[in-house]
């Protein structure tokens, strides 16, 4: 008997004695014709029937409990199959824009990257999200308080700190007017003690928006908070195939686990076309 088994036995043997020393207490005449007593089964036959059946019983429970992983996977597959799936590797990833680019080049989910060579092996990955690549950069971004040093914002009066990104145009020639981009992704990089707490502040506490030609720009375009979105969150921006009957919570919360990395972007809306004077050059404050 293996000492798995032997535990199971023991276990179904002291059940049916406790159970037969009850069962004596509570029916002594059904009791005294099997020869059961409180303390002892006097009838060595009776005796061998409970061993007996105290090792069926040990080798059912074990059989059960060795077949409750097949039966808890059988119904994650069925209600819950990302639950099982692997989790691939993830990171982030950037594109420099060429040169030359003088307009948007879209790069579409779902292309096919790899890495270069691991000890001889190539890693291929594949981008989730749809990438508008222009050619912009960021060169600059800081976070002052008090005094604000921005250009005039009368929405932005009661703003305790402000939050400078300086943008150019990577190409010769090529201004923000002429590029007209409806919306402009931006990634927090650094650590996460002070990327968290600065994606707070830009999504919750962010009181109004400029677009300037500098600190002295006297005449800014001024955006609405609601211009800041977070990225990430939505259906289209899953990172690992979920099916239908999942929970869409879920997989957020698996994501983040993995991941939080993936919730550090966030998009500036310029649907409007706000930018009709741009140079080259436009910062925009928080």
């Amino acid at each position: 008997m293996t000492d798995d088994l032997l535990s199971y036995y023991n276990r179904e043997i002291a059940y049916l004695r406790q159970m037969a020393s009850e069962f004596a207490s509570a029916n002594p005449k059904i009791a005294g014709h099997l020869r059961l007593s409180g303390d002892a089964i006097d009838d060595p036959h009776v005796a061998r029937l409970m061993e007996g059946v105290a090792f069926l019983n040990a080798r059912i429970g074990r059989k059960l409990d060795d077949e409750f992983p097949e039966l808890v996977n059988a119904l994650l597959e069925v209600l819950y199959p990302h639950y099982l799936a692997p989790i691939p590797s993830m990171a982030t990833v950037q594109f420099q824009p060429k040169a030359e680019m003088t307009g948007p080049q879209l790069i579409p989910a779902d292309t096919e990257l790899e890495s270069e060579p691991v000890q001889g092996e190539v890693c291929r990955f594949r981008t989730r999200y749809p990438v508008t690549l222009w050619p912009i950069v960021l060169n600059d971004a800081s976070m002052t308080g008090r005094p604000l040093v921005a250009p005039p914002n009368p929405a932005a009066d009661g703003a305790a700190a402000v939050l400078r990104l300086s943008l150019a145009c990577t190409t010769p020639g090529v201004t923000f007017t002429q590029l007209q981009p409806d919306k402009l992704r931006v990634y927090l990089r650094g650590q996460p003690h002070q990327v968290y707490t600065l994606q707070q502040f830009i999504l919750n506490n962010t009181v109004s928006i400029a677009l300037a030609d500098g600190v002295g720009d006297q005449n800014p375009v001024i955006l609405p908070p609601s211009a800041v979105s977070p990225v990430g969150f939505g259906p289209e921006d899953n990172m690992l195939p979920y099916p239908p009957q999942s929970q869409h919570a879920y997989r957020l919360l698996t994501e983040f686990f993995v991941f939080p990395e993936k919730f550090l972007f966030f998009d500036i809306d310029l649907s409007a076309k706000v930018l009709r004077d741009a140079g080259a050059a436009m910062d925009v404050f928080f």
